[in-house]
């Protein structure tokens, strides 16, 4: 995996861990990005090995094909305990409708930590917070604007640097979204990004690619 598919792969740490299975194993998902995730189990799995790792959220049932990337021993079971792993996960297919429940519950997850974060913070207005959409509103704002390509946010020594273009790939600081975002909430979002932590900075690239995603899909 290059350098910048890892910073790519990002994933969000999860409060209430998702029981599932993977294969014949049972796990726990500890945390979840859009091509990844991380989860814990008792049996050890091999390196390279591949497994369908299903699990439920917010009602849905999802099915996605896996390798396991890598597998490692947490910690020391104490007397009569068992042995706990956990095992970094890379997508490889996903099943039925398990793509757009993937997005949805990422989405969900990272406004929650925004929504709390700004809460704390600032009390800013976020995008996309209010309805039922995932990643920003940008079925609304695309009836705003019919602007393609996308607008690359650059946060470099405490400045931002705003540019349109044609490329996605989201910036070493910063983040790069869909054209047609709503500029008022693209300040909120910087104003946050600014005061954010490392988790909370790599929440808001998430929603990032929420709506990058999106507008690669409405061309």
């Amino acid at each position: 995996m290059s350098f910048q598919e890892k910073r790519n792969s990002k994933r969000l740490h999860l409060v209430e861990t998702l029981p599932g299975t993977l294969g014949e194993s049972r796990v726990r998902v500890l945390e979840l990005g859009r091509i990844g995730a991380l989860v814990d189990h008792e049996q050890p799995l091999a390196v390279g090995s591949t497994a369908l790792l299903r699990f439920e959220a917010e009602g849905e049932t999802l099915e996605i094909e896996s390798e396991v990337m890598r597998s490692t021993m947490a910690g020391f079971p104490q007397q009569d305990d068992a042995s706990n792993y956990q095992s970094g996960l890379r997508f490889i297919t996903t099943h039925g409708d398990s793509e757009a429940a993937l997005w949805r519950l990422i989405a969900a997850l990272a406004k929650q930590m925004l929504m709390s974060q700004a809460a704390n913070a600032m009390g800013v207005r976020l995008p996309g917070l209010s309805g039922s959409k995932h990643g920003f509103e940008a079925g609304e704002t695309a009836r705003r604007s019919r602007e393609s390509g996308y607008i690359c946010l650059s946060f470099e020594l405490g400045v931002w640097e705003r540019s349109q273009t044609v490329n996605s790939e989201q910036p070493f600081e910063g983040f790069t979204v869909a054209a047609a975002e709503d500029p008022e909430e693209l300040e909120n979002l910087c104003r946050l990004y600014e005061s954010s932590d490392e988790e909370g900075r790599k929440t808001i690239r998430l929603l990032a690619e929420l709506s990058v995603s999106q507008e690669k899909k409405s061309h």
